[in-house]
């Protein structure tokens, strides 16, 4: 997948515009940093870094942030494809008057629909908290294949709030819901990331695993920046994944204990989210 980024982005660097292709390795035991080592001796667009230890989702989320020398970030996991012409689309959006643009995917509209109503073919100028709740739903930017975000913004945000965001699987959301409040936003109904076979598996368990992660990152970051009837419409969302997080709780089939606190289906964290903080 590499290579065949790093081909794609040196054929737009040869037309005189600037793509940096950035790898943050989360101290990898399989040869993964020798392989990028060699890849960045070859290709003058390849940044790397690695870690000393295992820092977890969000913190290496953010190490490879700061190792970025670019306006825009644009976050891609290793198991995720971008389709042909996606960066010819960021590259686009990235002259566009916007600190976030928040594009489409078809991997989080399926429950969207229970919360907003997906309008096609809307590219809407000055999206804010509001309208992207109205029109796009709670989890549309929750997949990071879904959003291109000011660099300096996105660092700056992410260091005020202090470590103890780094729990969080959405860290990123901290810095969306910053920028949706403060305006200067879009969103672009195109999907960069091609949809893979373990697509609708990641969608049935979304809404579990981000009621709960949500929750906490909801009450911190958008406390007093939505109306009190928005709020109310969230809280309910989450309060409908109640039964099937006590479900998936009860089977012990769905707990990622030890990797992110808040997305452990324990009897102490499901009371704290869908009772302390949804009837709060």
């Amino acid at each position: 997948m590499l290579e065949a980024l790093i081909n794609d982005v040196q054929k737009i660097n040869s037309s005189g515009k600037r793509i940096q292709v950035v790898v943050s390795d989360n101290c990898s035991v399989d040869g993964t940093y020798d392989y990028l080592s060699d890849m960045q001796e070859k290709h003058n667009c390849l940044t790397i870094g690695r870690n000393i230890s295992n820092i977890g989702f969000a913190r290496n989320l953010f190490a490879v942030s700061k190792l970025a020398k670019s306006k825009f970030l644009y976050f891609i996991g290793d198991d995720d494809f971008l389709r042909e012409d996606s960066l010819s689309i960021l590259l686009e959006a990235s002259f566009m008057k916007s600190n976030l643009v928040i594009f489409d995917s078809k991997s989080s509209n399926f429950y969207d629909l229970e919360f907003g109503s997906i309008k096609k073919g809307l590219l809407i100028e000055d999206l804010t908290i509001s309208s992207y709740f109205k029109n796009l739903g709670l989890f549309k930017a929750t997949f990071i294949g879904n959003i291109m975000i000011e660099r300096d913004s996105f660092v700056s945000t992410l260091t005020s709030y202090g470590d103890f965001i780094f729990e969080s699987a959405y860290v990123h959301m901290y810095a969306v819901f910053d920028m949706l409040a403060n305006g200067c936003s879009k969103y672009c109904d195109y999907s960069l990331v091609k949809e893979g076979d373990d697509m609708r598996s990641w969608q049935v368990n979304q809404p579990v695993l981000t009621s709960i992660d949500l929750a906490r990152v909801i009450s911190i970051s958008l406390n007093k920046k939505i109306s009190l009837w928005t709020m109310f419409r969230m809280k309910l969302y989450t309060a409908k994944s109640l039964p099937r997080a006590l479900y998936y709780q009860r089977k012990g089939i769905l707990s990622f204990a030890g990797v992110n606190s808040h997305n452990d289906l324990s009897i102490r964290n499901i009371y704290s989210i869908y009772f302390c903080w949804v009837l709060k």
